[in-house]
This record gives C-alpha cells, structure tokens and sequence, in this order.
C-alpha cells in the first residue's frame, strides 16, 4: 500500500452494463458523475450494442466483448453460449491488464457478467447496482463474490447475504424540470408537444350543472354566466376567488395557495374541490375525486405498450366524462393508429364532447355544439424532455421499470402501475410492489382488464394520501453516492 492517497485523476474505474436502456442509463449517469470529479472511466459492452452507441456519445472509450444471454427457452444458441462466455472473460482480463483499474463496477444485464468474473479473477475490487426488487440472475450469480452492492430497494437485500449492501436508490438522470404550463409558453425542447398553454379553459354546462372553471395562466379566472347562473371561478394566483350565488346557495371558493378551507393540498398541488351541482362542497378527497384539468401522463416506454394503449383507448369516454387531460406516449410504432383511433372515438361523439387533440406541431381540434365534458389529448411518440412532462402532470400510467418508478417517485407523482408480465424474473411486478408498499401507487396487473375503471377510481380516491413522507427519494442523490463510495473506498486501500 501506498501511503500517498491518489488523485481523482489517478483513479481508474471499469463500468460494465448492457441489454436494456434500464441497465445502461444508470451505468451512464454514474460514468459522468466520475468524469465530472476527473476519475478515468472505461467501459466494457457488447460490439454493436446499444450500450456501444449510447456510451460512445460520452467519449469514454469503448472495450467491445461478443457475449451472448442465456434465453428462458430452449433454442440451438444455447450451444455458443459457453464458448462466448470464456472467450468474453479471456478477453475482459486483457482488457484489466492493460487498464490496471482501481475498482469494476457492474450495472447488470447478461453482459456485465463477463468482465465481474475477470475482476475477480484479477483480484480487482467489484461494485456492483441492482436496479430492480429482484434481482437478475447476472447480479445474484455475481453477487456471490463482490464486495459491495448498491441497491434500489431495500427488498433486494435478502439476495445478497456475503457481501455489503447500500441502499442508494437508482441513479436517475436529474435534470431542472421547466414546467410545460408556464409563462403561456408551449414547451420547445421537442417539436413533438403540443400541450395546452396555460390560457383561459373553457366553461361549459356539465349534465346540467354550473361548471367550474380556472384560468391556468395565473391571472384572474374570468367570471361568465352559464344558463342564467353565476359561474363559480377560482383564481390561481394565490388571491382569494370571488365568491358568488348559485341557486340561492353559497357559492363554493378556493384559493389555490393553500388558504381558505375548501381548498386541500394533493400531493404537493393545491387541489380544487368544489360541488357541480351547486350545493356547498365537502373538502374531502372522496367528495372531489376529479378536480377540473387534472392530467393523466400515459408512460409505456421507449416503445410504447400495446396493452396500455388499448386500455386507454377503450376507456376515452370514462377520461372524458371525469374531465382528465391525456398526455399520452404511444411509442413510435403506435402513434399513427393510436391518432387514428382517437380522432374515431372524436367523430362518433361530437354531440357530447369538446375535445382537443395534439398530435406532432400540428394540432387538430374538434369540437360539439353542446358538450356535457371536455378532454384534452396530446399524443407524442418518445421524447428526451420527460422531466418536463413529469412536473405537470398529476398522476401516471406507466409499466414497471425500475428506472421510471425511480424517476416517477423523485417528482412524487402517484402511479397506476401495470408491471410487464413477461419480465425476465416478473421484476416489474416485484418494483410495483414495493412502490406500493411505500404509499407511491397501486399495482395494476394485466389480467384485471375488466375491472379498470373500479380500480382507477380506488386510486384516484388514495392519491391524495400518497406521497405524505415529506421526504427527499433517495434516487435523486444516488449518483453521488455511488460515485463518493467508489472513490472513498479506492483511497481508503491506498492508507
């Protein structure tokens, strides 16, 4: 040992991860937070992989190995799977002596297994981070011989019993989140949104009873007489709204700073309860389940979810009728049918419903002669620019990755979680779960198809609950502590 602790710039550290954007994105945000402290960076994946394109975007350089996964099913790969794991190790101990690294940290996925069972052969400290709630095999197997594992969940614990275990959240790409409602500004970060921009909703008679409506912008609600009667408005710039007769009843007002007791706070947003029908308001989360504009951000990843979709598309009426705006990824392959069918379902309701739909930049709006609920829908393929989706939305649809619960959690919005069933180790069903244990959301499985709209209702009831630990999740800072630990422990070896 060395009695001179190293420099930041002395330090060498092997990352490995590959097979799903899931493994690769934190292996990624971990890479950059030690370029950022000056530490040498390497990284050891599959030739012609995603983890090659996405890493070589970082310049750090690239080591290529030929591995190959272990399928659930048989099938004649299998053959070559022994042969390629060895080569892949003989070639991942080349890579360490000529690398000489400090520490190798795997991120998981069949690939990463290669170069973890080199380190240990070379005798090379070994980091490991699991992202989900049960682990995958390359983390159980590799686990058995590494020194320190940083966990997301603290359910994962149990797989790992001989080795140090962190629970540190997952390593979330954090970013400044500018709200998409704001300033009146549609966002410009991608030529996919259209969302609405913050300017005066629009008032209509709902099955006969007053509507409320709110101005987004921040200025003074407008105030307007609908069927003869005084429209109840709110203003949302934190001054207290005009308070007018309905009925002969007192009319229900809210200020949406927090004062003024008909107003309660949703999951860090100041909720607007008030009574359609003219009759005082109960603040209560049962008696003001669907407050006006709320919007349901429909996530089903980087390729969308062909189940997801039908779902939402077989339920338009149900979003329509409780006033619930759609912001919807459909995933590339989807969007065009996904619109299709929407501007289907507008056609065939254009007596009932007010609805706008926002698809690509260029918006199509369609509208009846009398609506009794109106919708707002914007559907966009992917997009780079989540963050900003994820600070105006009010609730989620999302499958279970471990890597959109740990950002979903981060913004505290709560989740209507439908896990993949055909996961490899069903882990996103265990990830929801533990989201639900920890009061973030609700599972959802597939097979309770039929019963969706009982059980979006339940949720809607209990998302005002969720999210009460005032508490900061421990994915937004996990980068930074998996880096800190890394380098403490490389300089602790060297006293």
């Amino acid at each position: 040992m060395s009695s001179k602790l190293p420099s930041s710039s002395e330090i060498k550290i092997v990352v490995s991860a590959g097979g799903t954007g899931g493994h690769i994105i934190p292996a990624r945000n971990v890479c950059r937070e030690l370029l950022s402290a000056g530490v040498q960076v390497f990284f050891i994946g599959n030739k012609n992989s995603m983890e090659e394109s996405i890493i070589k975007e970082t310049g750090i350089p690239f080591y290529p190995i030929d591995v190959q996964k272990l399928y659930r099913s048989l099938t004649f790969k299998h053959i070559l799977f022994p042969y390629k794991l060895w080569k892949s190790i003989r070639q991942c101990k080349k890579y360490f002596h000529q690398i000489k690294p400090d520490a190798f940290i795997g991120f998981g996925g069949f690939v990463s297994g290669a170069p973890a069972i080199a380190a240990k052969q070379k005798k090379i400290p070994i980091y490991l981070q699991e992202q989900n709630a049960k682990p995958g095999i390359t983390n159980i197997h590799a686990g058995k011989f590494a020194d320190t594992i940083f966990l997301a969940y603290p359910e994962s614990i149990k797989y790992f019993p001989k080795c140090q275990t962190i629970v540190s959240g997952n390593p979330i790409t954090v970013a400044t989140a500018s709200p998409l409602l704001n300033d009146d500004t549609v966002a410009t970060a991608s030529p996919l949104f259209n969302i609405p921009n913050g300017k005066d909703a629009i008032s209509t008679e709902i099955n006969g009873r007053d509507a409320v409506f709110t101005n987004l912008n921040g200025k003074d609600a407008i105030s307007k007489e609908i069927n003869g009667r005084d429209a109840v408005f709110t203003d949302p710039n934190g001054t207290d709204a005009v308070s007018t007769e309905i009925n002969g009843r007192d009319a229900v007002f809210t200020n949406l700073n927090g004062k003024d007791a008909t107003s309660t706070e949703t999951n860090g947003r100041d909720a607007v309860f008030a009574d359609l029908n003219g009759e005082d308001a109960v603040s209560t989360p049962e008696d003001a389940v669907f407050s006006p504009n709320q919007k349901l951000f429909i996530l089903g990843g980087s390729q969308g979810s062909m189940f997801i979709n039908n779902l939402i598309l077989e339920n338009l009426d149900y979003f329509a009728q409780n006033k619930i705006d759609l912001i919807w990824q459909t995933g590339k392959s989807h969007l065009q049918s996904i619109k299709n069918e929407v501007e289907k379902w507008i056609n065939c309701q254009l007596s009932t419903v007010n609805c706008q739909l926002n698809c690509h930049s260029d918006p199509e709006r369609s509208e009846g002669e009398e609506s009794n609920c109106q919708l707002s829908i914007t559907l966009f393929d992917f997009t780079s620019s989540i963050n900003d989706i994820y600070s105006s939305a009010d609730y989620v649809i999302t499958r279970g990755g471990a890597m959109s619960l740990a950002e979903i959690e981060s913004y505290r919005l709560p989740a209507f979680i439908i896990p993949l069933p055909s996961a490899a180790v069903n882990e996103q069903y265990h990830n929801a779960k533990s989201m639900e244990r920890k009061n973030c959301g609700m599972v959802f499985e597939q097979k309770e198809k039929t019963t969706f709209r009982v059980k979006f209702d339940l949720f809607i009831h209990k998302a005002n609950g969720m999210y009460t630990k005032n508490e900061t999740p421990l994915h937004i800072t996990a980068t930074q502590t998996i880096a800190n630990k890394l380098l403490e422990d490389i300089r602790s070896r060297h006293i």
